[in-house]
């Protein structure tokens, strides 16, 4: 409790008050941005195997991720994910057949209990907008941050609310940088202009810093998928 309450008052003493929101008009780029979110949810079907880092890790910071993600029809969703932290590993699981809900105990602790129903939604939304090894089970803004002396450095205090920017990348790839406005971190997209499959996912916090990178390994869109992978595990 004591450690957690000492959190708490280093976050409130780091965190200058939010000035008012600027007005910004909206990027021609926001529409592409938009076409490979639309691309991922119009799928019936997603097999995605991921894997991510923090490059800046220090203390208690998770370091690398891996995991698999399968979206079905209907409801049925499934993921599994492990985390290492220097010389440990955590591993989160969570699956739905479209009716029940099954969660890991270290999902159950992170306190993620969504209703069966959205346990795919809340998926297709980490996937399409933060980053899921970055925003699964504790929700968009990270909880596992370190130690207390390293909080300043990890919430940005100069936010980049430029418009939307693109650029080419290597191989091909389209890449689109973006303000994030849910969890206030500038966000680089790395996709596929000819299939709109995303490929990369960066998040940047005060001058262009690295913090996460989410690589999409196999992003395969109306998979082959059946029941039995959404099989919850026997009590």
């Amino acid at each position: 409790m004591l450690k957690r309450a000492l959190l708490l008052a280093l976050l409130a003493g780091c965190a200058d008050p939010e000035p008012p929101p600027e007005k910004i008009a909206p990027s021609p780029i926001d529409g592409d941005l938009q076409k490979v979110r639309e691309t991922l949810s119009g799928a019936r079907t997603i097999r995605v195997r991921f894997k991510g880092e923090w490059p800046r890790a220090v203390a208690l910071m998770p370091q690398s991720v891996t995991g698999t993600l399968l979206l079905g029809e209907g409801d049925r969703a499934k993921i599994s994910m492990t985390i290492s932290y220097g010389g440990r590993t955590m591993t989160h699981e969570a699956v739905c057949d479209g009716k029940k809900l099954w969660r890991s105990p270290s999902v159950e602790a992170a306190r993620f209990d969504p209703r069966p129903a959205h346990l795919r939604r809340e998926l297709l939304s980490a996937l399409s907008w933060h980053g899921v090894g970055w925003s699964f089970p504790q929700g968009p803004r990270p909880t596992t941050i370190g130690l207390g002396y390293v909080v300043c450095d990890l919430v940005p205090q100069e936010h980049d609310l430029s418009p939307s920017r693109q650029e080419r990348g290597e191989g091909g790839l389209s890449i689109i940088s973006h303000d994030d406005p849910g969890i206030d971190y500038r966000v680089r997209l790395s996709f596929d202009p000819s299939t709109r499959q995303i490929r990369k996912r960066e998040l940047l916090g005060d001058r262009g810093i690295l913090w996460y990178a989410e690589s999409y390994l196999e992003v395969e869109l109306n998979a082959a998928v059946s029941d039995e992978e959404f099989k919850l595990p026997a009590k």
